[in-house]
């Protein structure tokens, strides 16, 4: 369409004739390969193993937070103090809402600890909510690092969602392809092996 030639193109882009073949195999393997994955069966599967995540569940949770401040306590410590107040909770030395009062630099401190309710596609960091997705009722998670800090999770209560396969279609749709590509990066780790040359600049 710009009326380029094949090598005008290559300088354009930076790349050469082999990369080039790379991306248009690439292109047409992919949508290839994708569509044959993205199927109804597939769909009605990924959503059944992962049926809380796409249904709207909500589950009602608390959480003890702990900041990382260098100037008073680094990341080691953070954490060390962190799994001292999950060891005194299981030991029942410490109740979690009296922990939380104690300990938590959240804001939902004061009350017990208490979120409220979240969505796996919610507001929380998502390692947040993948830690209080794989928990059962009245369990307390292992430390969870965000960007805010250290959370000790507890799941107090789960609503279950109506939203049905058919009607999480689209978010279903690009959570498969994510997953895909983060299979087919994982396998291309373990087959292939990247060199870089003396003279590459």
């Amino acid at each position: 369409l710009k009326n380029q030639s094949l090598d005008d193109y290559l300088a354009e882009k930076k790349i050469n004739r082999q990369e080039l073949k790379h991306r248009i195999a690439w292109q047409i393997s992919w949508t290839n390969y994708s569509s044959q994955f993205l199927n109804d069966k597939n769909y009605e599967g990924f959503y059944k193993q992962r049926k809380t995540q796409f249904d709207g569940t909500q589950l009602q949770v608390s959480q003890i937070l702990l900041h990382i401040d260098p100037k008073q306590r680094n990341d080691d410590e953070t954490l060390s103090l962190a799994e001292s107040i999950l060891q005194q909770i299981h030991d029942e030395e410490l109740s979690f809402v009296d922990a939380a009062k104690q300990y938590s630099d959240s804001p939902t401190g004061k009350t017990g600890g208490v979120v409220g309710l979240i969505q796996f596609d919610g507001a929380m960091p998502m390692e947040f909510n993948q830690a209080a997705f794989a928990l059962k009722p009245g369990e307390v998670s292992k430390p969870v690092r965000t960007t805010f800090g250290y959370h000790l999770i507890k799941l107090n209560e789960i609503q279950e969602g109506k939203t049905t396969w058919q009607m999480a279609r689209p978010r279903l749709r690009k959570a498969m392809i994510e997953y895909l590509l983060t299979f087919l990066t994982e396998q291309g780790r373990k087959i292939s092996r990247i060199e870089i040359s003396e003279d590459w600049k």
